[in-house]
């Protein structure tokens, strides 16, 4: 008795248990089975032995969902004092938390555990990509494996077949989801497979790469001049009656970005329907669209048009498709290397060179404004001159416009700006794409103000313990707090890591979780309103005695305004407004401890 719950009750082979006073009990667990972890295949018993006043109901629950004998392979059996549940052969579906529900007039009782269905890894999803294809090497990407098996993928083992031999060989295994493959020969195709790997075994393989040869690699997008015009506004027609208005691509404060196509010639550009209903609004679009006419280089986006309206502009701007460049170098088929950070850092430097030959300064240089030219070659181009301030003939140019994390301390203390004012900017910018951390960025925007202002910063994360000397040299000699420090973009051009020969580096990879971090706090800024502008910090201590200033287009914080009569008829009726809908919700998951979860929805609208 004294292996009883109540010691008043008498032994469960009587079939039930007796209180004194009243002669009757709820259900009792005897006994129950604690949390499983189950190899896929083999047998699942669970057996639970139990008391009380009979008759006592047993229900079998998984996910608090009531389980059918007979479907999925479970069978149940009950008797006078026990139930089991059996399941003849397990698999990752039987996974789950599974409960046992007693009960008789008296009370109900509940015993639950885990079951843990623990197999070899899924193969890794998706198709392995090959990238930064050269002479005899290539780099390899692929995603992990949907479901790990229950237990975390230790190594990926990559497997190479080519076109001589014909056959599958062992490559080498790895711990990361991409690998620099060397010593390829040039007169083969080359296809590659991965299989992961967790304590319970190697799983089956990956679908196969694409064919590949290795060589010298051509670049998708060309190396001739893009197309340059010197725009003249337009006053007394209409953008439709030159391009055909298409998809919407995108939607700012600012207005509106659609597709356009030109009638005349059927080239495809980027229509950007600008709000402007004061002549302060049109002026500051005009003086943008003046900047852009001096700015005919390949590493900016180029105008092509414009058109004014009573209460619109109409800005017809180069398509570039391939998306912020931070957004793309995070992709599971791109391979982050220094030697990619130092081919992105000097075609930033030679398109800023070129707008400060031409006696202006940007401004606005940050990882939104970084634009990649298609979505498969290294190409970029600098984008948005709404900031963009001519030198020439101004005397001391102050501004108090830009984003708290990139501006200059001598924006923020309201001093005469000038081009290494972009320079300081360049070094933010370079300092994130090796390190995947922002130098200066506090808790608020107070406080990132604060360290911009004492050019407060430092390499002490271990994010820097892969990056060179030559590149931290770079940077440093960028972020000088006194403005004749920093180095010219010729100077930049000059220094010893941007000069090395890229081809014979180490292909050292850098870690891309920091950078998703990262963008991810960009992102929540952008949409929560938190990336504000500098002229709205006024009232801080910092900027006492600084009076108010006219904002410019991009620094009003005003809730939207109704949208322009032009922009309505941009949209015609193949392109009817519609708010976000879910055609598919959001649903509740319960899943084991430690397995994936996966949340889908879908979302439909403009």
């Amino acid at each position: 008795s004294d292996e009883l719950p109540h010691r008043h009750c008498i032994p469960p082979s009587m079939g039930m248990y007796r209180d004194r006073t009243s002669g009757c009990s709820p259900p009792q667990i005897l006994q129950f089975p604690g949390d499983l972890k189950i190899r896929a295949g083999e047998k699942v018993e669970l057996l639970c032995n139990f008391g009380g006043t009979a008759p006592i109901t047993c229900t079998w629950l998984k996910f608090k969902k009531l389980i059918q004998a007979g479907s999925g392979g479970v069978t149940i059996e009950t008797k006078e004092n026990s139930s089991q549940l059996t399941i003849a052969a397990s698999d990752q579906d039987h996974c789950g938390c599974y409960t046992l529900e007693l009960q008789n007039k008296y009370g109900t009782k509940q015993a639950s555990l885990n079951l843990t269905v623990v197999d070899k890894p899924d193969p890794p999803a998706g198709v392995p990509a090959a990238s930064d294809i050269r002479k005899s090497s290539l780099t390899l990407s692929w995603y992990g494996p949907t479901y790990d098996g229950g237990s975390i993928v230790q190594s990926y083992n990559l497997e190479i077949w080519n076109s001589v031999d014909d056959k599958w060989s062992t490559l080498t295994s790895c711990n990361s989801t991409s690998y620099h493959i060397q010593e390829l020969l040039s007169d083969r195709q080359y296809k590659f497979r991965v299989r992961a790997v967790n304590m319970y075994g190697i799983g089956e393989p990956s679908a196969e790469s694409e064919p590949v040869t290795v060589g010298v690699q051509v670049e998708p997008d060309s190396d001739k001049e893009p197309e340059y015009r010197d725009v003249v506004i337009k006053k007394d027609c209409s953008v439709k009656d030159f391009y055909d208005v298409e998809d919407r691509l995108g939607t700012g404060k600012f207005g509106q970005v659609f597709k356009v196509v030109e009638k005349s010639t059927k080239k495809v550009w980027a229509g950007k329907f600008i709000k402007a209903f004061s002549q302060k609004e049109k002026e500051n679009v005009r003086q943008e669209i003046s900047i852009m006419n001096s700015l005919h280089h390949p590493k900016l986006v180029q105008c092509m048009d414009a058109f004014e309206g009573k209460s619109d502009m109409v800005m017809v701007m180069e398509m570039i498709s391939g998306g912020e460049l931070f957004e793309r170098i995070v992709d599971e088929d791109f391979e982050l290397t220094e030697r990619e950070v130092i081919k992105y850092m000097l075609q930033i430097i030679d398109g800023v060179q070129f707008i400060h030959k031409q006696g202006i300064v940007h401004l606005d240089l940050k990882p939104e404004n970084i634009m990649c030219v298609n979505k498969t070659g290294s190409k970029i181009k600098l984008i948005d001159f709404g900031l963009a301030r001519r030198l020439e003939d101004s005397g001391a140019l102050k501004v108090l416009f830009g984003t708290p994390e990139f501006v200059a301390p001598e924006v923020i203390n309201y001093e005469a700006i000038s081009y290494p004012t972009d320079m300081w900017s360049i070094g933010v910018i370079c300092y994130i794409l090796v390190s995947g951390l922002s130098p200066f960025m506090g808790d608020n925007d107070n406080e990132t103000l604060a360290n911009v202002t004492s050019a407060t910063w430092d390499f002490e994360d271990e994010a820097f313990d892969e990056i060179s000397d030559q590149a931290k040299d770079f940077i440093s000699s960028l972020l000088k707090k006194h403005m004749k420090a920093r180095l010219s973009c010729a100077q930049c051009l000059e220094h010893t890591w941007l000069k090395q020969d890229t081809k014979n580096m180490e292909a050292k990879q850098l870690s891309k979780e920091r950078m998703k971090k990262y963008i991810l706090r960009r992102r929540w800024q952008k949409t929560g309103n938190a990336v504000r502008a500098i002229s709205r910090f006024s009232s801080m201590g910092m900027l006492a005695g600084i009076g108010p200033k006219k904002s410019s287009p991009t620094e009003d914080n005003k809730p939207e305004e109704p949208p322009a009569p032009f922009l309505e008829s941009a949209e015609d009726e193949n392109h009817t407004p519609a708010p976000p809908t879910f055609s598919l919700v959001i649903q509740d998951v319960e899943v084991v401890e430690g397995s994936a979860a996966r949340f889908d929805c879908k979302i439909e609208g403009n």
